[in-house]
């Protein structure tokens, strides 16, 4: 039998994330599609996109600012996003109009960030185990950061236990 537990703090459906910050909460926006890590340009980003992107992340107070031009430093490799045009209220980045994936007319100087509010954050951990048990057990755990000493304290915790038997693992 083979065990394993993964922890993500990110939307399932929408990888997402924060590079570059001092903390967790802030950083430069990448997108992950067709295989890779990208940016988005800062055309028209604003806190409608940041609020997008925080909530998507978990975050619950929203976003504190929208930051272009680099400022957390310049991604490498594709810029997926342009141009995006939320309205704030969509629940994944990949929501909101824009241009196309891949479609830009940007630089890496000119990558978004976002900073997202301290405070609490969902995250959902899988455990499973492999082998004909069909198994499957949810960590629901919510966090709250406190970005300016750098602790994280666990809130709350709910288990679901589910069971399946035509589980892929």
């Amino acid at each position: 039998m083979v065990y394993y537990c993964m922890c993500v703090c990110v939307n399932a459906d929408a990888a997402v994330r924060l590079v570059g910050g001092t903390v967790l909460s802030e950083g430069r926006v990448e997108v992950y599609h067709s295989g890779s890590w990208g940016t988005i340009c800062d055309d028209f980003f604003d806190m409608r996109e940041a609020q997008v992107i925080c909530h998507q992340l978990g975050y619950r107070g929203g976003a504190l600012e929208a930051i272009p031009n680099s400022r957390f430093g310049r991604g490498t490799g594709q810029i997926w996003m342009d141009n995006l045009r939320c309205t704030g209220n969509e629940t994944n980045i990949g929501d909101c109009p824009f241009l196309g994936w891949g479609s830009h007319n940007c630089v890496h100087y000119e990558d978004a960030g976002v900073r997202c509010a301290d405070g609490e954050k969902g995250c959902v951990c899988v455990f499973g185990r492999g082998g004909g048990g069909g198994v499957l057990i949810l960590i629901v755990a919510f966090f709250r950061f406190i970005s300016h000493v750098g602790i994280v304290i666990v809130t709350s915790v709910v288990v679901v236990a589910c069971c399946h038997r035509n589980l892929p693992w």
